[in-house]
């Protein structure tokens, strides 16, 4: 589907659009997307010297260091990026001796000067760190190449020159020109004394290292020289064309020797295997295959097909066993076998292309899909829409629904129209027979009533496009994030700016209030159709995770997916920048409240103004630090302490101190390490903080806390004797039933059975929780004669006892009542709530930052189960996130939009009664085996489903499990 980028013209394009980027001038915060890969085209990949990891990196600004033996992302390298193209890398190089990287692309401002944007990064590679910045080039750098012996570096430029630079002087000692387009690829002959250059051109030189004089011009080629490799230790030069002709050529002089083959496809890199006899060639076109040819014969020995769709860049590991190709709809790079063609690793993340986007035309939503419609076609199919594959809900008064499938059968989705009313009608054209469909024309029944002409400056192409509901307006999207609105004569309307990649599908609500659009960024995009504004963004992970954010950072999701997006804080062209998660700021950030009204209203903007707690810009929040800390020792004993380990914490200085460090081991709540100096934080520098361990692995999670945010680390501690966490101490259980609301005004009908359950699950969790500890400390609030009753102050008292616990104990909180929604905040309802002046008594219910607090405070195993009325309204949006983060295990009797059920003939609510069941042996299974967290859970799920469904009613559990909790054993086999 995709043809080679015209980088040259990129320029003129994104001088216009970063003109327009008015939110570039107001911060240095830029929101990046990190799906755990390449959300975009990666254009070079490199072996590190030892070949144990992979350097990336591409079109999505991001440099990715992957860890071979994990098959996952190491470490990031990032430099200043801004919006449109700024900070896009089109070239990267890692020198022979690992010490230095250098990348090159659009790397500077438009509006800095013009010419623009032709910097190059060189970057310690150990580090990280930027080291310097090699100015010269005044367009993007388009390709990079060091000598052999990492003193020198060769760069070529969209504008066809090529400078050789001296690394330890930092500055240019030769310049070469010749070419008459775009440069490239480049290569350095083994011996340093050489380099070529490939350009757009269609030629290829030969130039001297020493001097930097032209040897000899290669000219020849029908097409692009897209394509180059050294061959037989340089006294070969290979090079591949547009056209997909490979041709050998003289290394020495340069003289042409013979057309080795033609691969019947866009040439996209070449490099050599098999000690330098295997010649690998990327393809650019369908079948988008990787041919491995004999270089002495031409003969294809080795295809390899495991990409679908272009393979955009290609290398070789330093003992020549292993292929790295990237490429693909979803940005991934292949590792295989040389020698065999078999696939070791596949490395990125678990973002895709969206192909598809429609709107539900009965309960309204959002729906999308992530298969090309039309894989084998070299350009785009815009008509042919593609498969919508998941959908959400839109809040329409009640909660954001959560992500789900759409059905095969399903048809009721407004997609992008291409006609409208009596005969007028949208077609594209592709005016060059090796262009793009860079015209769009308004059919009417007379003809042609408007053309709509694309170039360099307004996305080449009409990818997607559609009539709005009226027919007054066209809507269509280009290349490089360009998506617009035209008036029916093709005047321009409105511009829609927030994609970073192609845009491959658009719609509009049948109402005509919303746009949405997809593309090659992996993100969903909702707009309001008639401003413009960026309403929110989605993405969804292969993994079945997902986010929706606003512009302006507030975001809801599934639980810990908030691990997707961040934002970089720009620190100036020659300094690196940092990087700060939406985790480490979600107690401000996540508000599931602000995401859904801004739907509900069309605008974020007007969403946020009418929010509490939005009294702070994204900008003043990150002008001051979360918490800069890491990991740099650990000790598994520790002699004067048996039982307990160390690791070793190495702090920054930041504006607001740490006060705070909790401390997690698999999970469970080991230690809360409190700063007492006077300055109510700890030094900068390093301390030491002790762990309590159990024998075998420990995974130790270290989070720190400032006022603003906070940042965790962990590290892996093996023990291998017994240690202070192998054993189980008290019990505790603290279990609250309401059933009668006295002061509610009536707003909280009575239950019957809320006291009964809670009774009935603190009985069952001491016998059989209870035997696995030394002891049990039980306290059930319920509405009942001779009980505690479960007022506000009470419960608050049983909440505080919790505290007490230690690392080794187990805490279970059982809830069954009403919850409800107030503003941004979650409320558990105790038997004396009541009304407010607006909303309900802060001192009369019972807040979900109260109890997450707790949670957060106590050590330990911690497990929460709530079968409160509509208990995942909650659960689904604050607490499965939060649950995530601080490594609670929570169960929530009913999904987002379902009733928590009661059944008279079993005198229980549905969900306490199965949790019973399943402790008292149910949930052990026909080998009765021990009761561990999920299994508990897989039995309710399915019991409760079952007993609703007599009811002709729904009722679907939810578990959401820490980041590092284990799968705890509750019950012990008989």
């Amino acid at each position: 589907m995709c043809a080679l980028a015209m980088r040259s013209a990129v320029i003129a394009f994104s001088l216009l659009l970063l003109g327009l980027a008015t939110a570039r001038a107001e911060s240095n915060l830029v929101f990046k997307l990190d799906s755990g890969g390449h959300t975009s085209e990666i254009t070079s990949v490199a072996f590190t010297p030892d070949r144990r990891q992979l350097v990336s990196a591409g079109k999505d600004k991001v440099i990715r260091v992957w860890n071979l033996a994990a098959g996952r992302v190491q470490r990031t390298i990032r430099g200043e990026v801004g919006q449109g193209p700024d900070g896009e890398i089109y070239a990267m190089a890692l020198s022979p001796d690992g010490r230095w990287l250098a990348a090159g692309g659009w790397l500077d401002d438009a509006r800095a000067r013009v010419p623009c944007c032709g910097d190059i990064r060189l970057y310690d590679f150990r580090s990280g760190q930027l080291v310097a910045l090699l100015r010269g080039h005044s367009e993007p750098v388009s390709a990079l190449a060091f000598s052999p012996d990492s003193a020198r570096l060769v760069s070529g430029a969209t504008d066809g020159t090529a400078v050789i630079w001296d690394i330890q002087r930092r500055g240019p000692l030769h310049w070469l020109y010749g070419h008459k387009d775009e440069i490239l690829a480049l290569e350095v002959t083994p011996d340093g004394e050489r380099i070529v250059t490939a350009s757009a051109d269609h030629d290829a030189r030969l130039w001297s290292m020493q001097g930097g004089q032209e040897i000899a011009r290669l000219a020849g080629h029908g097409g692009k020289v897209t394509g180059l490799a050294l061959a037989a230790g340089g006294g070969v030069i290979v090079t591949g064309d547009a056209q997909g002709e490979i041709r050998l050529w003289d290394g020495m002089t340069g003289a042409f020797s013979r057309v080795l083959a033609h691969e019947h496809s866009q040439i996209r890199a070449l490099t050599l295997a098999r000690g330098g006899r295997m010649l690998v060639s990327a393809l650019g076109y369908s079948p988008y295959a990787v041919i491995g040819r004999d270089i002495e014969t031409g003969e294809a020995i080795l295809t390899y097909k495991g990409h679908d769709n272009v393979v955009s860049a290609a290398a070789v590991s330093p003992d020549g066993k292993w292929v790295a190709t990237a490429g693909g709809q979803n940005s991934e790079i292949h590792v295989w076998n040389g020698e065999t063609g078999a696939l070791a690793r596949k490395l990125g993340g678990v973002g895709s292309t969206i192909w598809s986007v429609g709107f539900a035309t009965g309960a309204p939503g959002l729906a999308w899909g992530a298969t090309d419609p039309c894989p084998e076609e070299r350009l785009s199919c815009p008509k042919l829409h593609g498969v919508l594959e998941h959908q959400i809900r839109f809040p329409a008064g009640e909660r954001l629904g959560d992500v789900a499938g759409v059905e095969a059968t399903d048809t009721g989705f407004a997609r992008a129209a291409e006609a409208f009313g009596d005969g007028m009608t949208l077609e594209h054209r592709v005016p060059d027979p090796k262009g793009y469909e860079s015209i769009l024309e308004v059919m009417g029944g007379d003809g042609v009533k408007a053309s709509i002409t694309r170039g360099a400056t307004s996305g080449y192409r009409h990818r997607a496009y559609t009539f709005t509901p009226d027919g007054q307006r066209v809507i269509s999207g280009g290349a490089n994030g360009v998506l617009a609105a035209y008036r029916l004569d093709g005047a321009p309307a409105t511009s829609f700016l927030g994609h970073e990649g192609d845009i491959l599908a658009v719609a509009v609500s049948p109402d005509g209030r919303y746009l949405a659009s997809s593309g090659g960024d992996q993100t969903v995009k909702l707009w309001n159709s008639e401003s413009g504004e960026l309403i929110v963004s989605l993405f969804e992970g292969s993994d079945g995770d997902w986010v929706m954010w606003t512009p302006q950072g507030y975001y809801t999701g599934s639980p810990g997916a908030d691990r997707f997006v961040g934002w970089q804080v720009n620190r100036g062209r020659d300094r690196t920048p940092d990087f700060i998660s939406a985790a480490q700021l979600r107690s401000r950030l996540n508000r599931p409240d602000i995401v859904e009204r801004a739907i509900d209203l069309a605008s974020a903007e007007e969403a946020i103004r009418d929010a509490p707690g939005t009294d702070f810009t994204l900008a003043e929040l990150i002008a001051r630090p979360v918490p800069r800390f890491a990991i740099t020792g650990t000790e598994a004993e520790i002699a004067a302490k048996p039982g307990y380990g160390a690791v070793r914490v190495t702090l920054a200085v930041t504006r607001d101190p740490v006060k705070l460090m909790r401390v997690y081991v698999n999970g469970r709540r080991a230690a809360n390490v409190i700063a007492k100096t006077a300055g109510g934080g700890f030094p900068a520098g390093e301390m030491t903080v002790e762990v309590p361990l159990a024998q075998g692995k420990n995974e130790v999670r270290v989070v720190a806390v400032n006022a603003i945010g906070e940042t965790s680390d962990a590290v892996v501690i093996e023990r291998k004797e017994a240690g202070r966490l192998d054993s189980r101490g008290t019990l505790y259980v603290l279990a609250i039933g309401v059933d009668r609301y006295p002061n509610s005004d009536g707003r909280l009908k009575d239950l019957a059975y809320a006291s009964s359950d809670a009774s009935i699950f603190a009985a069952a969790a001491e016998r059989r929780l209870g035997p696995m500890h030394d002891r049990v400390v039980s306290e059930v609030l319920v509405n009942a004669e001779g009980s505690d009753l479960p007022t506000a102050s009470r419960i608050r008292a049983s909440l505080d006892m919790l505290r007490q616990a230690e690392d080794n104990d187990t805490i279970v909180i059982f809830l069954a009542g009403h919850g409800v929604n107030d503003g941004e905040n979650y409320r558990f309802m105790p038997t004396d709530a009541e009304r407010a002046a607006k909303g309900w008594s802060t001192d009369k219910t019972i807040s979900w930052h109260e109890l997450e607090e707790v949670l957060q405070a106590a050590k330990g195993r911690r497990l929460l189960f709530a079968d409160t009325c509509r208990s995942g309204n909650a659960f689904n949006q604050r607490l499965g996130n939060s649950a995530y983060h601080i490594n609670v295990i929570a169960y929530a009797s009913a999904r987002w939009d379902q009733a928590a059920l009661e059944r008279n003939d079993l005198k229980h609510g549905l969900f306490t009664y199965a949790v019973v069941e399943g402790l008292d042996g149910k949930a052990q299974g026909p080998n009765a085996e021990p009761i561990t967290a999920a299994q508990l859970f897989t039995f309710v799920h399915t019991r409760v489903a079952g007993l609703a469904k007599e009811l002709s009613r729904s009722q679907d559990p939810q578990y959401y499990k820490g980041r590092d909790a284990e799968d705890y054993v509750l019950v012990k086999a008989p």
